[in-house]
This record gives structure tokens, sequence and C-alpha cells, in this order.
């Protein structure tokens, strides 16, 4: 997996789980004492907090896979896979449990947490999960095959530096010099 793939993979599921959460998760009715029925259309954001956290998660994944080396790759690894399995364990939670956020979205309209019937999950709530699914697939896919990254070495010292006093003849002579032998801690006088 290349590193370029990995983050535009990343960028995409990110922005994918983002949208799928916005979107309506559980239908349900709320029994509101005197008013009657209340329809209830409560959101992925709504149904599992945690959902939308993990998708910038996933987004901060794919821009880190952009700027680290070798090291980092495993780094970007578990972020994928630790934020899809929130975003897959999340959807699960939703699809077994849909009264428990209709109940929250109910108190929170009506004032009573009373339900009229069963609540509906919509397919987002899958379509989360598949997204969750394939993030842990990514995971795995970088882990194994993004070994060929190489690291960024813009900000490293190379091994080329000489040694302390070894550019002293030179220094009297060239003020850059001086001034590197300086910055390498070298005490000229």
């Amino acid at each position: 997996m290349t590193r370029r793939r990995t983050v535009v993979t990343a960028l995409v599921l990110g922005g994918l789980v983002l949208a799928v959460a916005a979107g309506t998760w559980v239908e349900a009715t709320a029994q509101a004492g005197l008013g009657g029925p209340q329809e209830l259309a409560v959101s992925g954001n709504d149904a599992a907090p945690g959902v939308a956290a993990a998708a910038l998660a996933l987004l901060a994944a794919a821009v880190a896979a952009g700027l680290v080396g070798r090291v980092g790759r495993w780094v970007v690894v578990a972020v994928l896979a630790i934020a899809s399995g929130v975003v897959a364990a999340a959807s699960v939670g939703v699809l077994l449990d849909p009264a428990a956020p209709a109940g929250s979205a109910a108190a929170a309209a009506t004032g009573v947490a009373t339900l009229g019937g069963t609540p509906q999950t919509s397919e987002l709530v899958v379509v989360a999960l598949v997204l969750g699914a394939a993030g842990i697939a990514l995971a795995g896919l970088v882990a194994l095959a993004g070994g060929g990254w190489a690291g960024d070495r813009r900000h490293e010292r190379s091994a080329a530096v000489p040694a302390a006093g070894a550019d002293a003849a030179g220094a009297d002579d060239d003020p850059a010099a001086l001034w590197d032998s300086l910055t390498r801690g070298d005490d000229a006088t």
C-alpha cells in the first residue's frame, strides 16, 4: 500500500464516516403526554457520538500518513484501527439497541422517555458498520504492505557532519564555517 493511496483512502473514509454520521440513524415515535405522538429522527451524531470523533481521527491519520516515515506508519496503523473499531462498535451498538438513543431523543424532545412502538434503524447504520470494517482492513493493508515508506530526513542530522575540530583550520578563513562550528557546539576560542 503506497503512502499516497493510504492518504487518499483514509481521507475518503473519514469524509464518508462524517457524512454518514450526519444522517438519520434511528426513527421512532415519542409518546408525549398531552401533545400526542411525536416523530423523532435521531442522527448518527446523537445516536453514537463517538462516530464523529472517530471520523476526525481518521482524517488526522490520513494527514499524518503523508508526513511520517517507517516508524510513524505504525502510529497511523494504530489510529486507523482504533478509530475504525470505534465506528464499527458504535454501529453495532445502535443496531442491537436502537431504543437507547431513541429514548434519549424522546426525553430531550418531550421530557418523557416513553416510546410508542419499536424504533427503526436506517441503512446508514449498516453503511457505518461497513465503513468501520473497511477502515480496519485499511489498517491491516498499511501494516502489511506499507513497509516501503521512506521517511522524510529533511530535519535530521546527516552522518556527514564533521567531528569537532575537523574544520578548525578553515574556520578562521571562512565565516560560514566558523558559524557552522558554533552551531555544532564547537568553541572557536
